[in-house]
């Protein structure tokens, strides 16, 4: 079974900032923010 595209899309992007030389940190969006579906990261 294939992941839903948001959930590649999700996976791929924090791959992606994980390695950034231009990011801090990142998390998941708290509830306010819209949760596990939002990405929020930190720039240097």
């Amino acid at each position: 079974m294939q992941k839903p595209r948001s959930a590649w899309l999700k996976s791929a992007l924090r791959e992606y900032l994980k390695d950034s030389p231009y990011v801090e940190n990142f998390r998941s969006g708290d509830r306010a923010e819209g949760g596990d579906g939002v990405t929020v990261a930190s720039l240097r």
